[in-house]
């Protein structure tokens, strides 16, 4: 059973989850990307996968069935436990030590199938159906967010082996914890003492200057911006934010979010014309659920490439080195 364990000097929570290390892999040994096996998430496999959650399907279709453009099913290989009846609040104590704190860890771990077809690029994907995913990743979202038990969630996307994928069909993950990141906590208390400290919001304030500058911004809309921001701590990072206050994902516009899965499509289709075959991961981040619309935060979405790998001085102290600077990599995103 999945479980958290506590750093009591520093209050982090770590997941240990030993049975995701069977999850299968069709990746060939070595840096080859062709598909080497059976495929479960291709259309009419849908006996071989979990239960479905969630789909948008045609109309004369039937769950667990063919039929579907996107379905969300439950993760064979969870880092958390799923959710019951019987796991009343999600964060039962299992030990009390203090230096040797564990807890059961319950919540939802989800995988989005993104295309009924063997897709195994999301920018494959035609710009109807991406939209088709991003509002799916809303629908699941709102649904997460009307469970007390989970506090936070994080839709995020591993493409390609060193991304961490270990199935090459185009999907994505979404976990719901029943806690808030440290991370979070800490990212949420900054935008609230810049707002405090100097009577702006920063999401506001930090768009108004990079839109003026123009150097690192890729495309600026009335809903959203893409960037890659000033403090990119990878090589072509990149943001999507929206231009005006929506601090929870599943309270943004239709609007807001068909764009999103626009300018996704937009930007990865940049990326394959630098390097096709470009291995990344994306994170949609957003307020914790519970909680009123945070006025001084916004959610918004992260794509990193991996061009480069942690190595002593990233793991050791936590300060990276990013190769490419955020002007050029915005430069050559526009010009691709």
């Amino acid at each position: 059973m999945p479980e958290m364990r506590r750093n009591p000097l520093t209050g982090e929570w770590t997941l240990y989850a030993p049975e995701r290390a069977a999850r299968p892999s069709n990746y060939q040994s070595g840096n080859k990307q062709e598909s080497s096996g059976f495929d479960p998430f291709a259309e009419g496999n849908e006996t071989k996968t979990t239960t479905e959650i969630l789909a948008v399907r045609d109309a004369d279709s039937v769950p667990n069935g063919p039929g579907w453009q996107v379905r969300a099913i439950f993760n064979k290989y969870p880092a958390v436990d799923f959710l019951s009846e019987n796991s009343a609040n999600g964060v039962e104590e299992k030990t009390k030590a203090f230096l040797f704190e564990s807890r059961p860890v319950y919540g939802a771990h989800d995988v989005i199938v993104e295309s009924p077809e063997p897709i195994t690029r999301f920018h494959e994907l035609s710009l109807e159906q991406m939209k088709n995913v991003f509002s799916l990743y809303q629908a699941r979202w709102k649904q997460l967010s009307e469970d007390s038990r989970i506090k936070y969630a994080l839709l995020f996307k591993n493409e390609g082996q060193a991304a961490g994928a270990s199935l090459e069909h185009v999907h994505s993950q979404c976990i719901g914890l029943p806690f808030v990141p440290a991370e979070v906590e800490r990212k949420l208390k900054s935008a609230e003492n810049y707002q405090r400290e100097r009577g702006r919001n920063f999401f506001e304030e930090w768009l108004e200057e990079e839109i003026a500058a123009g150097t690192r911004v890729i495309r600026a809309t009335e809903k959203l911006v893409v960037l890659c921001p000033f403090f990119s701590q990878f090589p072509y990072e990149t943001w999507i934010v929206p231009r005006y206050s929506s601090s929870r994902f599943e309270l943004a516009s239709a609007g807001e979010v068909s764009e999103l899965g626009e300018q996704v499509h937009f930007l990865l289709n940049r990326y394959a014309q630098l390097q096709e075959g470009l291995p990344f991961n994306f994170m949609l981040h957003s307020t914790p659920f519970g909680n009123e619309s945070d006025a001084s935060y916004r959610w918004y979405l992260q794509i990193t490439p991996r061009l480069s790998q942690l190595a002593g001085l990233e793991l050791g102290s936590g300060v990276l080195v990013n190769l490419v600077l955020p002007e050029t990599a915005a430069k050559e995103l526009k010009g691709a």
